[in-house]
């Protein structure tokens, strides 16, 4: 068993990140720069949240610019730029849209 139980992922989780990338409305992404952000976004909240050490989200930090690097052959930095809090933070949520109803 893993030293962390709680580190233990499988393919749900790949599927979490799959369904929060086509849950978003089509009209909201406009580039692949929009896409790439949302799949950071998606991985981040689905990975890298249940990481409990510094270390460990650094090494997911450092292990995700990597694969931007590969597949989308941008920088990290250049698709998240300065985020919500000017460090990187993306939030996405549309609970603060005007006019936008509660779904049941």
């Amino acid at each position: 068993s893993p030293a962390k139980s709680h580190y233990t992922f499988n393919l749900r989780d790949l599927a979490k990140v799959i369904q929060g990338l086509t849950s978003v409305d089509p009209t909201s992404i406009s580039s692949a720069e929009d896409l790439f952000r949302l799949w950071v976004h998606e991985c981040k909240r689905i990975f890298q949240d249940r990481l409990i050490d510094t270390k460990d989200q650094d090494w997911f930090h450092n292990m995700q610019g990597e694969v931007c690097m590969t597949h989308f052959k941008k920088p990290l930095k250049g698709i998240v730029g300065e985020g919500a809090d000017g460090n990187g933070l993306l939030l996405y949520a549309d609970f603060i849209l005007e006019g936008k109803k509660a779904e049941a």
